[in-house]
């Protein structure tokens, strides 16, 4: 598995393209959506503008000192277990690795929770208080580096072919961009015990003091497996948030500021 530049450009270039599509969609069909509440949409929609010409990436490389693209790069050497490889058919050996990302994604996302030092920049995400297909994107630069490369490493190291590794990170995306929409979605039975729906996501941001819940990505089977599931209400009386309150609603601001917590609890003695 080696690091392929073109190929991330153009998944990024699809999620962006699919994002647009999806605001058109919801104005066109005037589909209900939260409230704008100005301020938090705009830091959405600044990450949103920063990935879409590349400078995003960059901050991310200086912020993180370069440390991930690094790892990245020496990534390549772990194709010799290849234990992925051996797996025939080629679409079941996909369907193992789709599982496989998805708990690694289901297990960073409760560990950056519940890890006071992790928490510190994964709380820029926390930090809307609005839903929107953008807000997917809104995350801080350093935890943009950490969720590229802590699925990358393991999943070469099972011997994952480049092409089947960037397909379902894509479908992974995709569907995270969906799910962050404020729409009523509401999956048939057996469907809606399987997979992520919007409103699971929705009440994942929900302002409370107690550990969320409803960490899965695309499947919700993980977290009914492991104790996390919370049953969304078929209300909405509820806030999106931080139980924090910061001043700041501008992007710089607000990036600095939780980077200046992560790096506080990194090295707190």
């Amino acid at each position: 598995m080696q690091l392929n530049i073109p190929l991330l450009t153009l998944g990024w270039w699809v999620l962006i393209t699919f994002v647009l599509v999806l605001v058109v969609f919801e104005r066109i069909l005037k589909l209900k959506h939260d409230e704008w509440t100005g301020q938090s949409e705009r830091v959405d929609l600044i990450v949103f503008f920063l990935d879409s010409i590349g400078l995003f990436r960059i901050l991310s490389l200086c912020l993180s000192f370069g440390v991930g693209y690094l790892m990245l790069k020496k990534v390549s050497v772990l194709h010799q277990f290849s234990l992925l490889g051996r797996i025939e058919p080629v679409l079941f050996r996909g369907f193992l690795l789709f599982l496989y990302m998805d708990f690694l994604s289901y297990c960073y996302h409760r560990f950056s929770h519940w890890s006071e030092t992790v928490w510190q920049i994964h709380m820029m995400h926390h930090s809307a208080k609005s839903l929107r297909f953008f807000t997917f994107m809104r995350r801080h630069p350093i935890e943009s580096e950490i969720k590229i490369i802590l699925p990358a490493i393991p999943t070469a190291l099972v011997g994952a072919d480049i092409h089947t590794f960037f397909l379902v990170a894509l479908i992974q995306r995709i569907y995270g961009v969906f799910v962050h929409s404020s729409w009523e979605v509401h999956y048939p039975k057996p469907l809606s015990y399987l997979l992520v729906t919007p409103a699971f996501h929705r009440f994942h941001h929900r302002v409370s003091e107690m550990p969320p819940g409803n960490y899965g990505a695309m499947l919700s089977i993980w977290d009914r497996l492991f104790g996390t599931y919370v049953e969304p209400p078929k209300n909405r009386d509820y806030k999106i948030g931080l139980v924090e309150s910061f001043n700041s609603e501008n992007f710089f601001n607000l990036t600095f500021l939780f980077q200046k917590y992560f790096f506080k609890k990194l090295f707190r003695r």
